[in-house]
């Protein structure tokens, strides 16, 4: 009676007492009623209690210490598929290789910080309006978009097409579940996430697929709660977060959508802070910067669960792509709008420096260009090549 007492105090009151005698069966019920929030409370406070955290730094640095000696063993590699899975190993090993690649550069390669180039790759087999692109595993993955039909007729596309980095050369991939444009995407380990966008009928859509580039399958998630357009879109702590955005009716969304990948669940939070639309959104340690809209850019801070102001950029700006290198934001492109009150593409290309917190430009691009993407690369080669 207690337990079902404080759930329902929880639901209409947002508020809930944790005690010793209540968080573990508290912990069942928010399991089994699926309330993320309360499940993720009664385990932070479950931790205060035994005092899980020294416990934690104990085995790390145990595990650290001895992780030499163990790999080198017989008894590791003679270990049988219930105690160890393959599976779990690779994922292991690929979030490792990709942790902070740019501050665990190869030693004996080579870094010239000062020579900066453009250097064009393939292109793309097939022209696209409005795809979404990732990189991962050397991979380049450009994502649906609209296709140009017979009959200047623009039709949504479920295409994959992979580029090689190693090769420059552009495959075709596993095909998406539902063709759409103009929606986001974002990776964690191994998998690509797509989310909403719209649709062959032009609605907008609150659909979620997942990409699985091991075993090369697409499969159907849980749904955004709220179905958004343009939104900033970003990957921390095994949660995406979806920032603002528009909805059909061109509105700005006030509003942050969470969604724990493991658990593969949303939550959502009403904020008056966010107006952003058409804005990218870059992460830092902690921080995830949305990038313009306006000219403003804003932080917001995991640990305090705030958002910071930063600097304002040099003009209002939207379609552009933002993308991080070296802990600094490199924004390109967009569209702004000029002295003559019209609307002008842009071939800028600016930094802006977390440290300082201020904006810098770093030259200009080949050509004018919005609603592009751009993503960080790390190239490894026994060559002095520029970077």
């Amino acid at each position: 009676y207690d337990i079902l007492s404080s759930v329902m105090e929880y639901v209409y009151t947002g508020s809930i007492s944790i005690t010793m005698e209540l968080v573990l069966p508290l912990m069942q019920a928010a399991s089994r009623l699926q309330y993320g929030r309360l499940f993720e409370a009664c385990s932070r406070q479950l931790s205060e209690i035994l005092h899980c955290s020294s416990l934690r730094e104990k085995a790390r640095e145990l595990a650290v210490k001895s992780f030499s000696d163990v790999v080198v063993s017989k008894n590791f590699c003679e270990l049988l598929l219930p105690e160890l899975v393959k599976e779990k190993i690779f994922a292991t090993l690929l979030a490792l290789i990709h942790h902070d690649p740019f501050s665990r550069r190869v030693v004996g390669g080579y870094k010239n910080g000062e020579r900066t180039s453009h250097e064009l790759l393939a292109k793309v087999p097939l022209r696209l309006y409005r795809p979404a692109n990732v990189c991962m595993h050397s991979i380049f993955y450009v994502l649906g978009g609209l296709t140009m039909r017979a009959g200047s007729q623009f039709t949504p596309s479920s295409t994959i097409y992979t580029l090689s980095l190693k090769t420059n050369q552009w495959r075709m991939g596993e095909p998406m579940l539902t063709p759409r444009y103009t929606h986001q995407s974002s990776t964690y380990l191994r998998f690509i996430f797509v989310l909403g966008g719209l649709m062959a009928d032009g609605q907008l859509s609150n659909e979620v697929e997942r990409y699985d580039t091991m075993f090369n399958q697409w499969e159907a998630m849980a749904p955004m709660p709220i179905a958004v357009l343009h939104p900033a879109v970003a990957v921390h702590n095994q949660r995406i977060c979806v920032f603002g955005g528009e909805d059909a009716m061109q509105k700005p969304i006030r509003m942050i959508q969470v969604y724990h990948i493991r658990r593969n669940l949303w939550c959502r939070m009403e904020t008056r802070t966010l107006k952003n639309v058409c804005a990218p959104a870059a992460v830092i340690d902690d921080k995830i910067y949305i990038v313009g809209g306006k000219e403003r850019i804003v932080a917001f801070d995991f640990k305090t669960n705030r958002f910071e102001k930063c600097e304002n950029m040099k003009a209002r700006k939207m379609h552009h792509s933002a993308t991080v290198v070296n802990d600094k934001i490199y924004v390109t492109g967009g569209r702004f709008i000029n002295s003559h009150e019209s609307v002008e593409d842009s071939d800028s290309f600016d930094c802006y420096d977390t440290t300082t917190d201020s904006w810098a430009s770093v030259g200009t691009l080949p050509f004018k260009l919005f609603d592009h993407g751009s993503v960080p690369l790390v190239y490894l080669s026994d060559k002095l090549l520029p970077t």
